[in-house]
């Protein structure tokens, strides 16, 4: 089954992960597979694209993010840290960093040139669901199944802010262009 699907920043690809463990690249005019990335050992929970379109993220219930050559498919690393399932990746706007939320109740940063973990932001009280940069990549939004929001400082890793308002599971956070505004679902 296919768990998760993006379209590059230029909308000429399509990327999908499965619970097959791959990740397919597909062409969004033709629908043409391009390419099979294999790698994960586990379900493809979540994929995206770097804002240049040259790199792909991936985290899997294997516990690990992979970061992939959109033009190759190659790996270009195995990024480890989380202790449970990776459920949500994103690159920051510059593509310098990339955050991922998991069932670990964590938020981590990590550095794209190196693949080192720059910090880990904790503070919710059950899975990391949903992770999202504002525009100008200093602040970090995530939501987490303790029904929480909470936006983050991405130089300190200080909790700005928690939301409360969902009495129920949601599946997604993300700002507005400006960065002035949330939206939760």
């Amino acid at each position: 089954w296919v768990s998760c699907v993006t379209f590059s920043p230029d909308g000429t690809r399509l990327v999908s992960g499965s619970g097959d463990t791959t990740i397919r690249i597909w062409d969004a005019a033709t629908f043409e597979e391009l390419s099979t990335l294999r790698g994960h050992e586990g379900w493809v929970s979540c994929v995206t694209f770097s804002p240049d379109g040259t790199r792909l993220v991936s985290g899997s219930d294997d516990t690990t993010i992979r970061l992939w050559d959109t033009a190759t498919g190659e790996e270009l690393n195995t990024l480890r840290g989380h202790e449970g399932v990776v459920r949500s990746v994103t690159f920051s706007p510059d593509g310098t960093r990339l955050a991922s939320g998991g069932y670990d109740a964590t938020i981590r940063l990590w550095d794209t040139a190196t693949g080192e973990e720059v910090s880990t932001f904790r503070g919710h009280e059950a899975y990391v669901i949903s992770v999202a940069f504002s525009p100008d990549g200093t602040r970090l939004v995530s939501g987490s199944n303790d029904t929480t929001i909470r936006l983050w400082d991405t130089s300190t890793g200080e909790a700005l802010t928690t939301l409360r308002g969902h009495d129920a599971l949601f599946n997604s956070v993300s700002f507005n262009l400006d960065g002035t505004q949330l939206a939760s679902a």
